[in-house]
């Protein structure tokens, strides 16, 4: 085969060897709801933050309330999936 053409040489990695920090931190945790919840609220912070200090025009019209609200939420669920996780049953 021609050098540089084919399959790009990552494409020997499956998605469970790139993905597998973040499965076993999922797998360790019982209830991996509250995980979930605290990931989607961390993510949705922080695409708002990002987008509305790049000025996005749509992002620009939210007040900042919006953004503490956001923050609040997003440490609570920290506060209780570290809570959850370090449970002794």
């Amino acid at each position: 085969m021609i050098a540089g053409f084919g399959r790009p040489q990552g494409a020997n990695v499956r998605l469970e060897e790139l993905f597998d920090p973040v499965c076993r931190l999922v797998n360790r945790s019982n209830s991996s709801g509250v995980l979930y919840l605290f990931i989607t609220c961390l993510v949705c912070f922080l695409l708002l933050w990002i987008l509305r200090g790049f000025g996005v025009p749509p992002f620009t019209l939210l007040p900042g309330g919006i953004i503490n609200i956001m923050l609040l939420l997003t440490l609570l669920s920290g506060i209780l999936y570290g809570l959850e996780w370090t449970k002794n049953y």
